[in-house]
């Protein structure tokens, strides 16, 4: 199990360089390898190698590429869920039964679907892939597809193969077929922080979108509103029903008429006051 439980971990940390090193690189192209050697304090030679996969790490350099990358509470997610006997409530998409470990020969498939689990759910690109099939212009062309939607080939590429695992899509030679969505996901903390993370880069692709999509191309609202504390789970009630009906309105009217672009919609509602420790007090003993 420890050795899974490295094995898994070095494997996060191979796709955080290269996810981190991408970001960084959109935010300014001019960034280069030895900068990021700079940030995560290690000899850019030997950067290269760990990128390309020709090195391999020592706990020490887990350790330290972990706390740059701020992947400590990932990787307590990890071992948490590769462990159900420390999370009893924890199952896996195979439901282990609560508190036993998965056969030794399921091992690297529970280590990989729980990888898949957590990019799905974190990276917008998937869900973006997902729609862009539905258009009415759509060709299995993987430069197409990342002009189409601002990224790199080879994240299309890695997209498509992680959704065809989960039985999201179905390719065949040059065609490629939506299949009904496999929901047996896994239950664990660790898809908590995949869904915040999803949420951060749904609220940094706004922020892009003020700068790179004209006036007429978007819609950018907001509503500041004095509430009742109490009132919060009617609101998110609300904006829950909101989401269901766009999305029902966006659906096609008929197998002819097919969708030409891909939007996001977000919607954001979170308290600009401190929410005040003696009423908090009280609700949770339920005094009003």
């Amino acid at each position: 199990m420890k050795d899974l439980v490295k094995n898994n971990q070095i494997s996060t940390i191979h796709v955080e360089l290269q996810k981190e090193f991408i970001r960084r690189r959109k935010a300014n192209p001019s960034y280069s390898l030895r900068a990021y050697a700079q940030f995560l304090e290690v000899d850019q030679s030997l950067l290269s190698k760990i990128m390309n996969k020709r090195r391999s790490l020592s706990d020490s350099l887990i350790e330290k590429l972990s706390a740059k990358l701020r992947l400590h509470q990932k990787m307590m997610n990890l071992t948490t869920a590769l462990n159900p006997l420390n999370a009893p409530n924890a199952t896996t998409a195979a439901s282990w039964p609560s508190g036993a470990i998965p056969p030794p020969e399921h091992l690297k498939n529970y280590l990989l679907l729980l990888e898949d689990e957590m990019n799905l759910l974190e990276n917008w690109l998937h869900f973006a892939v997902l729609e862009l099939i539905k258009t009415k212009d759509f060709t299995l062309d993987l430069p197409w597809m990342a002009q189409r939607l601002g990224v790199h080939k080879k994240e299309i590429e890695e997209v498509l193969q992680r959704l065809e695992r989960r039985h999201f899509i179905e390719i065949k030679g040059n065609y490629i077929h939506l299949l009904k969505p496999n929901n047996s996901w896994i239950e664990s903390i660790a898809t908590n922080e995949a869904r915040r993370e999803l949420q951060r880069n749904l609220l940094n692709k706004a922020k892009e979108s003020l700068d790179q999509t004209s006036f007429d191309d978007r819609e950018h609202t907001s509503l500041t509103v004095a509430i009742q504390h109490h009132q919060l789970p009617e609101f998110k009630r609300i904006m829950n029903k909101f989401c269901l009906n766009v999305d029902a309105y966006a659906q096609p009217k008929s197998k002819e008429e097919k969708p030409d672009e891909v939007y996001q919609l977000t919607v954001s509602f979170f308290p600009l006051t401190k929410i005040k420790k003696e009423r908090r007090s009280k609700e949770e003993k339920g005094v009003e």
